[in-house]
């Protein structure tokens, strides 16, 4: 369902509303439910009665593709999944092009031909940072995809069926509501209203996250804007490598603590606040190392390390891979640069 308003220095405005972009933001809270304050309770309930298997599958897939964000970006793919029906979305997911599969499943971070080359044989040198999953994808993507779908048929039918037809009222609203109120503003001062660390200048958005991107307005040439109860208290954009600038309203209808502090943001501050966990995120900063060798380099015994290096895991500040008989840490930087952006977000709401 989509609602225009007149066009704004030739930028065409839409108001959007997609039952599966809902679905896909409430699967990322699934996946880290503890930094979504307004919808813990939600989460919680639904880890009370959610089957083991489809929890694995959902775990794996947040884990592995970017937190389910990267789902959103399938939205692009076809009108047809941003259809009042999910299970239409799904099946044309399921029917879509394999190397579209892989391109979107990846966040459109590697290029189509890139994609079919590797898929096809044609170069057999995987693009450079993709974790070990995202590599397995390029030699079982439609294995991949069959688990994935199987993942939000399951997902929909059982749980989150419900739960869309109590929130869909509530979006159309907000979404109608919010293009009256633009129509009644300059529509610059409208999308300042949108989030507090968005912010506009005569030509130029800037979108402050784990760093600030800025769009210049001449980049682009329409504003997709759609609506959310599970995206707070994210700042999500999406932006315009295709002339589209997408964001997104935060809906929330139920009453929250302000002070109430997500746990896995206290989970990493405490991390951090330790000298010997600082000193072991330095040491494997640039070179990944084991036990053994930071109690070397730290003067420290193995049991000490493991200790402190089991918090850190604990906190998702780092990575650990086995190499033959010893496991190997090294610096999860995503999570590092994410900590300014996650203290900011605390303070926002």
């Amino acid at each position: 369902m989509k609602f225009y308003r007149e066009e704004y220095s030739d930028w065409k405005i839409e108001f959007a509303y997609s039952p599966f972009f809902e679905m896909a933001c409430s699967l990322h809270v699934l996946s880290n439910p503890d930094h979504h304050i307004g919808r813990l309770k939600w989460a919680e309930n639904i880890y009370k009665h959610i089957d083991e298997k489809l929890l694995i599958d959902i775990n794996y897939f947040g884990k592995h593709y970017y937190g389910w964000c990267s789902m959103m970006e399938f939205c692009e793919a076809s009108n047809v999944v941003n259809s009042f029906s999910i299970i239409e979305a799904i099946e044309y997911i399921e029917t879509l092009d394999i190397n579209q599969f892989v391109y979107y499943l990846l966040n459109k971070d590697i290029s189509i031909n890139t994609i079919k080359n590797v898929l096809y044989k044609k170069n057999t040198s995987l693009p450079k940072g993709l974790n070990d999953e995202q590599k397995s994808l390029f030699n079982k993507p439609e294995s991949i995809r069959s688990r994935l779908i199987n993942c939000l048929k399951e997902y929909y039918y059982l749980y989150f069926q419900d739960e869309l037809k109590a929130i869909e009222p509530l979006l159309i609203r907000t979404l109608k509501r919010h293009k009256i109120y633009s129509e009644k503003m300059d529509f610059l001062d409208f999308i300042n209203t949108l989030h507090e660390r968005i912010e506009v200048n005569k030509t130029q958005f800037h979108f402050h996250k784990y760093k600030r991107f800025d769009v210049s307005f001449d980049e682009i040439k329409k504003i997709v804007i759609k609506a959310s109860t599970f995206i707070g208290p994210h700042l999500l954009i999406g932006l315009p490598d295709d002339n589209i600038l997408k964001l997104t309203i935060r809906v929330n209808p139920w009453e929250t603590n302000p002070y109430e502090i997500p746990s896995d943001l206290h989970r990493i501050l405490k991390a951090l606040a330790d000298q010997t966990r600082l000193k072991i995120i330095k040491n494997i900063y640039k070179n990944p190392s084991c036990t053994q060798s930071l109690a070397k380099n730290l003067n420290l015994t193995e049991a000490c390390i493991s200790k402190h290096l089991k918090v850190l895991d604990t906190a998702g500040l780092v990575y650990k891979k086995r190499k033959g008989n010893f496991i190997i840490y090294s610096v999860d930087s995503m999570a590092i640069d994410r900590i300014p952006m996650d203290l900011y977000q605390y303070l926002d709401e």
